[in-house]
């Protein structure tokens, strides 16, 4: 494209790998571009940018998410990770053109765009010598959606290639379904709080109940242990690359949040139980009165008795005081909820 080639939007056919983990209704859909005809930086602009598109048998443009989703049931979760495998010497590729493949845009001449990257945490990754590889036979490069390694001596045969590295292949796997399994959940998460119009606590604690139960069930993916230490290694310098602690520590900010919803929502459950017990006594005492006072309600003496006055004022003095505790219990426990909450947010 720098030397007036081929236009962009040139067609690549690529092969798709689904892994599929029915237990936690996540997946990882693997896109795989043996040679690429266009520019890399392009491909990677348009993966991260949601602009990828699928030319159907019959013609038809679809958006490539949407078609995973019409043809494989897979929603997109999180933002799509690239592994480049490189065949090249080191030298050959400046510290401009690789700090735009991390950055993930497309690569633009000196006089284009917005001129060439120099933010200093891309620059400081390009400038080591073999960047975050164990082994001097590569170079390996990550910043947050993406891991690029060049070496020159990659096996040249397609199959070779593939199977030289798939160690790096399965570990961005694992550290998808991660992703997706987090992302999953903090969508749910932010879903339910931002829907929750009626507060039903025994609702709010079901579906509470339930996001975590399903979150239970991917521990496989973040409790990942593997034997060598360069492997463990390699794991966890990529897991910070891809920014995957970040999102942990924004799950369990959402997570600290639906917990202070299910104690609340506890809380007021086990007050309304007590308010209940309290007003069933309250009615059984009323009975016991009222069975004293029916005699003289139904006695033959006048309409206006003294006693009987004095019964249907205890009555409507009785049925008052019953409503009106009711409501200042209840009144009661709403307010203290709100102060909580307040003096919660102070603290933050």
């Amino acid at each position: 494209y720098l030397t007036g080639g081929n236009p962009i939007g040139q067609p690549a056919y690529v092969d798709i790998i689904l892994s599929i983990d029915k237990l936690s209704s996540c997946g990882v859909a693997s896109v795989i571009s043996l040679s690429c005809p266009f520019l890399l930086s392009h491909l990677l602009d348009s993966t991260i940018r949601n602009q990828l598109i699928v030319v159907e048998n019959d013609g038809s443009l679809l958006n490539f998410y949407e078609y995973i989703e019409k043809e494989y049931k897979l929603i997109k979760r999180g933002t799509p990770k690239a592994f480049l495998s490189i065949r090249n010497d080191r030298s050959n590729i400046s510290n401009y053109e690789l700090s735009s493949l991390l950055f993930t845009e497309t690569i633009y001449g000196q006089d284009e765009g917005m001129g060439r990257v120099i933010d200093s945490d891309i620059t400081a990754i390009v400038e080591d010598d073999h960047g975050m590889a164990q082994y001097e036979y590569a170079h390996g490069y990550a910043y947050s959606n993406i891991f690029i390694q060049i070496s020159n001596s990659f096996p040249f045969e397609v199959e070779n290639r593939i199977s030289c590295e798939s160690i790096s292949l399965f570990y961005i796997e694992l550290l998808m379904f991660e992703e997706s399994a987090i992302v999953m959940t903090n969508e749910r998460i932010v879903e339910f709080l931002s829907s929750m119009t009626e507060h039903n606590p025994n609702k709010i604690l079901s579906q509470t109940n339930q996001i975590l139960t399903d979150y239970s069930k991917t521990i496989e993916f973040w409790d990942i242990e593997v034997n060598y230490p360069s492997s463990k290694k390699s794991l966890a310098m990529l897991r910070h690359a891809f920014r995957i602690d970040e999102q942990l520590r924004r799950l369990a900010r959402n997570q600290e949040q639906l917990q202070r919803v299910f104690n609340t929502q506890r809380d007021l459950l086990d007050r309304l139980d007590s308010s209940s017990l309290n007003y069933i006594l309250l009615f059984f005492t009323l009975l016991q009165v009222l069975a004293l006072l029916v005699p003289s309600i139904f006695s033959t003496d006048g309409i206006f008795s003294p006693y009987k006055i004095l019964s249907y004022l205890f009555l409507i003095v009785a049925l008052a005081a019953y409503v009106k505790l009711k409501n200042i219990i209840l009144s009661r426990s709403v307010i203290t909820d709100h102060h909580k909450n307040k003096r919660r947010k102070r603290k933050k």
